[in-house]
């Protein structure tokens, strides 16, 4: 990957950030500009964001997959796991609500 400019990037006026050594930005799109920092600094330190992204992306979905398999198990049978399937059928429902 390129060298790029360094993180993090602040945000100055609604077309002008900063980046770590305060050198200038200039973003041509105001309503942009916050997006635009927000990805930028929450990809510092990734050598190939949309690579690390993708990849994220999929051990959810799997992770999600694996719950849902997990949380059809009946709760009065396994009665010493009944808490650990709740909490997996909770992380669940919350991982779902989330992507809405």
């Amino acid at each position: 990957m390129s060298k790029h400019t360094p993180e993090p990037w602040k945000l100055e006026d609604p077309r002008t950030a900063f980046d770590a050594n305060w050198s200038v930005i200039f973003v041509s799109n105001q309503k942009d500009a916050p997006r635009i920092i927000a990805c930028v600094n929450a990809c510092a330190g990734m050598e190939d964001p949309q690579a690390e992204i993708d990849q994220l992306r999929t051990e959810r979905d799997e992770l999600m997959k694996a719950l849902e398999k997990f949380t059809i198990l009946n709760p009065a049978h396994y009665k010493d796991i009944a808490g650990l399937i709740n909490n997996a059928a909770e992380t669940l429902n919350r991982m779902k609500e989330a992507e809405r």
